[in-house]
């Protein structure tokens, strides 16, 4: 599974898995951006404990 994410025309941020592309979740810019700050601070981190580190993956921000 991945998540897509992007920027719509009306600058909210659109996020769906790949396996479910028909299901869209839209968020703001500003809870999109805390979302990812959490993530790269480790706050979900307990969520992934029994998977693959992903140290190896770029997050572009």
């Amino acid at each position: 599974m991945s998540l897509e994410a992007t920027v719509g025309d009306d600058g909210m941020i659109y996020i769906r898995e790949t396996e479910q592309p028909d299901v869209v979740a839209v968020t703001t810019p500003a809870k999109w951006e805390a979302f990812v700050k959490g993530v790269m601070a480790g706050e979900f981190d307990h969520f992934a404990e029994d998977r693959a580190p992903y140290a190896d993956h770029e997050v572009e921000v």
